[in-house]
């Protein structure tokens, strides 16, 4: 059949088939293997990248090109405080974007200039910057703040417009800056008294040119940025973290939800929920806005990118609540979850093992409840450091200076107010230098000329509350001595007599000794003062007392270096009067012992140790102590001594007038150093508090006039005592009084601890103002070492509490992109503390020995229409002339005054920790006074003794050798 005849030779069908099977092939079997290989691979391949180029175009995030972050989060200057949060937010921010570049490296002057030059030139799109730092404003200009910026070189800041230009120049049409710079700055040290950042970036954002820049501010004129310890971060930047999450979506003037953030989008939705947050966690506003008529843009889009995992706990609690990120967080399940039961029973075992003792059985099943720490304790290394601090600052032998104390006072303020950032740093070489302190302080402690070789029991002594109530025990049993020696006796009756006296002497030595004996803690010298005590208090100590006294204290100092004492000079003079009254001679029977006059000359002489131990003690009061006073003192004493001991017995009543005479002015004498003493105590006190108390009040959020009476009080009577106590002034003792001051002084650190206790009570029920008055609290000193960890527990509570109870709102918003007008009535109160703070610190500054003329041109500034730049630069100039030489000679004289006050602006030259070179110079010259005053003692005991009467007494040998040893 035709069809079945085979093709003809050219035109055989390839198909497999039609290949007979005895036939060799045309191309070995592997060749066309290989070849259909290559075939599927070419399309496989085709297809692969066909595929990819669809699913490129479906995944691509579409965002932007250049994720810019530039923050500066410490500065140089000590007085700047760290912005530490500027780092978390810069995190927040950058990851939500893979491409996101950090900024940490560029922080100084130049580098952070140089990173807006590089901006200029970039040409692919879009762009977004993130822009976190200090700044302030300057001559009508705001100025970005550099770690290298110095608060009085205008030079080393950056101006804000001449970076915005940069911007502005960038080619890319789609370009985001989230600005974040108005932060609280203001600080009269600075030179900043009031300062509104963001009207000067609303202004300055007016005279930009046209572009298609859009700028997000963090906050609206009058305002600034908040921040959040339990946010971890800036308000601004949590919501820009929640908006890129997704949760902005759907916001803004597009309203379309469709998985995709975009750019007015963000703004939007951190605008609305921002202002909300503030006046619900803060009672303040803060209202992010958006300037700029550029295109919107794509930023991320979650139908291709997951968010990423939100920050822990700290993070996102109670802002996430409510939030399209708070259910994943909120299933986290346990570790042991899926790994059955054995894991839970090895739990519930772990967890019995922490439980408190006594649990019954019947609770073994149930894991242990354990005592949990609390939820925001005060750092440790803080609170050591402050209790070191007050330790150091009581130190019974050596006396800091208020330049010391305010420095670590200072030191640590800045280390607590700067934790997070710098604080934990700068606080270990403080801690390092206080525990040198309390170490050494002994060691620099000046010698007093009384240490080794007290020359009288009065100034080796001082009597405490035991060694008076020990006087008292002592003065009853002197009061058991009866027997006393009668006139005129005959040998036997003598004799009779002087064995009643020595029976009796004895029983009442025995009761002494049991006594003294029975008092613990006190040394033999507190036992002796004591028993001399007890006979000063008999108003007429007769004889036999006065010799039992004598050989108490004699046989309580046996062995002693001395055994000598002035109280014991003139126990020894009054026992040898006893015995040249009893000589058997015809003129003796009106020598009576004259009871009330010795008692007398005893409480004059103690009188006038008293005065010699109080300069022996505190010898920098040597300036005040009138001579002319005490010299007459010092001659109605020995006129009175020398009429009733070698006097006749008619002349024993002037006698005791002269000896009263001059113990009345002894005692004058001494309340007027006490009162020198006290005033100098309430000054110093107040060179250390005055300042705290001014960083408490400038920082305090509400001010009421009439309830700072006290800190005016204060500063007047510190202002009048800065003279009244200058060496070099004229002693008028009178005119120095420091009880006002302490007054005052109680008064401001009274209403402190009324302010902790009404803040730190109920704090589930204070409003939301109550931070800022907690953080006012804490800015300043004068707080123990409790109280501060108390703020800072109470204070991270009620964050946290209030925190709890925010939701943001879920519902989109839409927002009006305009800049918010500025509140008057906020403005006003700003204007308010921006007066006080100026006037705070040109009180704390008229006490610095500051020209007459500036503190006018200070008052001047301050007039209304206030300059408030003027002002607060005019301060800055005074604050800088204390470090200046010519303030180092005014501070010398003819005042000491506020040179204490450099710490407070951070001066560079250390503060004198020990004022050792100036306790050594008053305690040689109080050595030295002592040394004539015990010289001229023993002259006068020679010339007595030579009085003719009989009657010798020992003393003026030890006497002199006390003055040599002195004077050496």
């Amino acid at each position: 059949m035709p069809d079945d005849l085979p093709p003809e030779a050219g035109e055989r069908d390839w198909h497999w088939r039609d290949q007979a099977a005895e036939d060799e092939p045309l191309l070995p079997e592997a060749q066309r293997r290989s070849r259909l290989a290559v075939l599927v691979l070419t399309a496989a391949a085709l297809a692969g990248v066909i595929i990819g180029a669809v699913f490129w175009l479906r995944v691509d995030p579409g965002g932007p090109e250049l994720v810019q972050s530039l923050i500066v989060a410490e500065h140089d200057d000590p007085l700047y405080p760290s912005h530490a949060v500027a780092l978390a937010d810069e995190e927040a921010i950058l990851q939500h974007f893979p491409n996101g570049q950090h900024g940490r490296q560029s922080q100084a002057r130049d580098n952070l200039e140089s990173e807006f030059r590089k901006l200029a030139k970039h040409k692919k799109g879009p762009v977004v910057v993130h822009l976190s730092c200090q700044a302030r404003t300057h001559g009508g200009e705001v100025y970005l703040l550099p770690s290298d910026a110095s608060p009085d070189r205008p030079a080393t800041w950056l101006k804000l417009y001449d970076m915005l230009l940069h911007l502005t120049k960038c080619e890319v049409e789609e370009k985001l800056l989230l600005l974040d710079i108005a932060h609280p700055l203001v600080d009269t040290r600075l030179g900043l008294v009031y300062d509104d950042v963001a009207e000067g970036v609303r202004k300055t954002l007016d005279k930009l040119p046209p572009s298609s820049l859009l700028i997000l501010c963090a906050c609206g004129p009058g305002q600034t940025s908040l921040t959040s310890k339990s946010l971890g971060r800036s308000v601004f930047a949590h919501f820009v973290d929640q908006g890129l999450r997704g949760d902005a979506d759907n916001w803004g003037p597009a309203a379309q939800e469709d998985k995709r953030v975009y750019a007015k989008e963000l703004a939007a939705y951190v605008r609305h929920q921002t202002e909300r947050w503030a006046d619900i966690n803060r009672g303040k506003k803060q209202t992010p806005w958006l300037w700029g008529q550029g295109p919107d843009f794509e930023l991320v889009d979650r139908t291709v990118v997951k968010p990423p995992p939100a920050k822990g706990d700290d993070a996102t609690k109670g802002d996430d609540k409510g939030g399209k990120d708070a259910k994943p967080a909120e299933k986290k399940e346990p570790a042991d979850k899926g790994k059955g039961d054995e894991a839970k029973v090895d739990k519930k075992d772990s967890d019995k093992k922490e439980t408190a003792e006594g649990k019954g059985k019947g609770e073994e099943a149930k894991p242990a409840e354990k005592k949990e720490p609390p939820p925001f304790p005060y750092p440790a290394k803080l609170k050591k450091a402050w209790e070191l601090r007050d330790k150091v600052a009581s130190h019974p032998k050596a006396k800091l200076t208020p330049a010391a104390l305010l420095q670590y006072d200072l030191r640590l303020l800045n280390a607590e107010h700067n934790w997070g950032g710098r604080g934990e740093k700068d606080l270990g070489a403080c801690l390092a230098e206080l525990a040198k302190r309390d170490a050494g302080l002994d060691a620099v402690a000046p010698p007093r000329p009384y240490d080794e070789l007290p020359p009288s029991l009065a100034i080796a002594v001082a009597l405490d509350e035991r060694t008076k109530s020990l006087a008292l025990e002592l003065r009853g049993a002197l009061r058991t001595v009866t027997v006393d020696a009668p006139r005129n006796l005959k040998p036997d009756e003598r004799k009779e007599q002087d064995g009643k006296e020595k029976a009796e002497k004895a029983g009442v030595q025995k009761e002494l000794q049991k006594a003294i004996g029975a008092a613990k803690g006190l040394t033999e010298l507190q036992g002796a003062a004591a028993v001399l005590e007890a006979l000063r208090q008999e108003v007429n100590p007769n004889r036999l007392q006065t010799v039992l006294v004598h050989e108490t204290i004699a046989a309580l100092v046996a062995g002693r270096s001395p055994s000598e004492f002035v109280e014991t000079v003139w126990l020894k003079r009054a026992r040898d009067f006893d015995l040249f009254l009893r000589q058997p001679a015809k003129n003796q029977t009106q020598w009576v012992w004259p009871a009330a006059t010795v008692g007398q000359s005893l409480r004059t002489l103690l009188a006038a140790e008293a005065l010699a131990a109080l300069l022996g003690r505190e010898p920098d009061l040597l300036p005040w102590l009138d001579p002319v006073r005490l010299r007459t003192a010092e001659e109605d004493r020995r006129k009175g001594d020398r009429l009733l001991y070698w006097g006749n017995p008619d002349q024993w009543k002037d006698a005791a007038d002269q000896l009263e005479r001059a113990q009345r002015a002894y005692e004058a004498l001494r309340e007027d150093l006490i009162q020198v003493r006290d005033a100098r105590i309430a000054y110093q006190r107040a060179l250390v508090e005055l300042p705290g108390h001014f960083l408490w009040l400038t920082a305090r959020a509400e001010w009421n006039a009439e309830k700072d009476d006290a800190w005016k009080e204060a500063w007047e009577n510190t202002q009048g005592l800065t003279d009244r106590l200058a060496v070099a002034a004229p002693r008028n003792v009178k005119d120095i009084n420091g009880k006002f001051l302490t007054a005052a002084l109680n008064t401001l650190a009274a209403r402190r601890r009324e302010r902790v206790a009404e803040l730190t009570k109920n704090v589930q029920d204070q409003p939301a103002s109550t931070l800022a008055a907690l953080r006012a609290l804490r800015a300043g000193g004068g707080l123990t070492a409790a109280d501060r960890a108390l703020l800072w527990q109470v204070e991270h509570e009620l964050a946290e509490d209030r925190l709890g109870k925010f939701q943001p709102d879920a519902k989109p918003t839409r927002v009006a992109p305009t800049a918010p007008q500025r509140d008057e009535l906020e403005r006003g109160k700003q204007v308010d503390a921006a007066w006080l703070r100026a006037k705070l610190a040109m009180d704390l500054l008229s006490m610095a020995n500051v020209p007459e003329e500036t503190l006018k041109q200070l008052a001047a500034d301050m007039a209304p229409p206030q300059d408030w730049e003027k002002v607060g630069l005019s301060l800055r100039k005074v604050w800088l002339w204390l470090r200046s030489p010519e303030a180092q000679v005014a501070a010398n004289a003819p005042a000491e005054g506020f040179k204490y006050l450099l710490p407070v602006i951070g001066g560079d030259r250390p503060a004198p920790a020990v004022d050792v070179d100036l306790e050594r110079k008053w305690s040689s010259a109080c050595a030295l006074w002592l040394s004539e005053r015990y010289r001229g003692e023993a002259a006068f005991l020679d010339v007595s003794n030579q009085s003719g009467t009989g009657f010798t007494s020992a003393g003026s040998g030890f006497l002199k050798k006390t003055a040599d040893r002195l004077k050496r």
